[in-house]
């Protein structure tokens, strides 16, 4: 009644597993398979790129990166790792397509609110010029002696010569300085918005760029003065080579053909590229660990598998340690609120507050509130701390009352993109929304 059981894919990490505290042999066969998965990625990443983007066909992408890896890394891994390459390096260009199309939306938005402000940017322009046309067309009738004839102004511009002072001489010449003015400043608005409309539209047939391992606002650091080389590729190798993506397989033991964990015992093996194997104990998931061992004992049925990363990080003393994260789906385990008939708590997005009100099944209200908040001079991080807590303070409402959430369905993304040339600050607080 009213309720839908749902399913989610969740990820959980392990407890921190040190580097210095593995046997020597089993830590440098992990390097090994870590350094040559990471450079295998990366190989991999860039022929799906030019397949996807730059229309370079592949035949057999699968062999291909097995030749790679023999004859750079001298590794013939299990071909679980090559599937997990595979999903890995897919799930970047799927992300990508879906970047491409989001712009693609945020450009088509930009190109309508573009066009918007040049017909109103041109109406003003043809304001200015008959309003100038009448200026010169009096000043040639009062050099000829000629009745001259009546001065247009445009309702926009009354404040700039009243009607009491079109017979001020020094104001009309005042009111022609100003005119002048704003033609040359409305025909450069126009050349402006042409050309970013002209440079959106180069921009638009563009394949989206390639992915930057390490990220691109790591890699400028190289550029400055004081750059530290040594530090920086050492920061950089790590950067890269943090993610080791191990794909599951529902027809495994384990659920998985790379990784076998006993959730009993809180042993875990991991088959690594050159055939070792790494034995690890104490290995728990602190967090919705009983959820994975009920997949793990699930019997074999398609969607029942567990994919495994293995996250590299370093504390805050220097030690280098990497945590287990297991990805599965949860079924049945939360509910879904879709009945209306006991009212809805519903929220309206505004710059500086969230309105909040609860009705009753026949609409009524029955309480409301403002959770205001201020956004102006947050960074983009701090900004969504304080969105956070007060969207946790909108679902905390919706628990305790068991009620549905309403809200508009407003796409923030195209609409901040379509407000180019709006109000600034209407536009800022959009876009920390979005």
């Amino acid at each position: 009644m009213g309720f839908a059981m749902n399913s989610t894919e969740i990820t959980i990490p392990s407890n921190r597993i040190y580097l210095d505290t593995l046997d020597p042999d089993a830590l440098g066969s992990l390097l090994s398979t870590r350094y040559a998965y990471s450079r295998a990625k990366e190989d991999l990443y860039n022929i799906k790129y030019d397949s996807a983007f730059l229309g370079r066909k592949c035949a057999n992408d699968t062999a291909l990166i097995k030749g790679i890896l023999y004859t750079k890394y001298g590794m013939v891994p299990q071909d679980y790792y090559i599937t997990s390459l595979q999903s890995h390096t897919n799930g970047m260009i799927r992300s990508q397509k879906e970047l491409q199309k989001v712009r693609s939306a945020e450009f088509a938005a930009r190109e309508e609110s573009r066009k918007k402000k040049l017909q109103s940017c041109r109406r003003r322009l043809t304001l200015c010029r008959r309003s100038k046309d009448s200026l010169v067309e009096q000043s040639r009738h009062l050099r000829d002696g000629k009745k001259p004839g009546k001065l247009y102004v445009p309702k926009d511009f009354g404040h700039r010569l009243p009607e009491s002072k079109k017979d001020d001489r020094n104001a009309v010449y005042m009111y022609e300085v100003w005119l002048d003015g704003e033609i040359k400043r409305v025909k450069a608005r126009i050349a402006m918005i042409e050309e970013k409309g002209r440079v959106d539209a180069e921009k638009s047939g563009r394949p989206p760029g390639r992915v930057t391992f390490g990220g691109k606002p790591f890699y400028k650091l190289k550029d400055t003065t004081d750059a530290d080389m040594d530090k920086w590729h050492e920061q950089r190798d790590f950067a890269r080579d943090h993610m080791i993506l191990f794909s599951g397989r529902f027809d495994a033991g384990a659920k998985n053909w790379l990784v076998r964990y006993d959730p009993a015992s809180g042993n875990m093996d991991i088959t690594m590229m050159d055939g070792t194997v790494l034995h690890l104990k104490g290995v728990v998931f602190p967090y919705r660990g009983d959820e994975l061992k009920a997949v793990l004992s699930h019997k074999k049925e398609p969607g029942w598998s567990v994919g495994y990363w293995m996250d590299f990080r370093i504390d805050h003393n220097g030690r280098e340690y990497f945590l287990m994260k297991a990805s599965f789906t949860v079924r049945g385990d939360g509910r879904e609120n879709c009945y209306t008939g006991d009212g809805v708590i519903s929220v309206d997005l505004n710059l500086d507050n969230i309105s909040v009100s609860e009705t009753d099944g026949e609409g009524h209200l029955l309480r409301r509130e403002e959770i205001r908040f201020n956004l102006d001079g947050l960074t983009s991080r701090q900004a969504d701390d304080v969105l956070g807590r007060a969207c946790s303070r909108v679902i905390r409402r919706c628990i305790d009352t068991a009620k549905p959430l309403a809200m508009e369905n407003i796409d923030l993304i195209k609409k901040s993109a379509s407000l180019a040339y709006g109000n600034k600050k209407a536009n800022s607080g959009t876009r920390m929304f979005a």
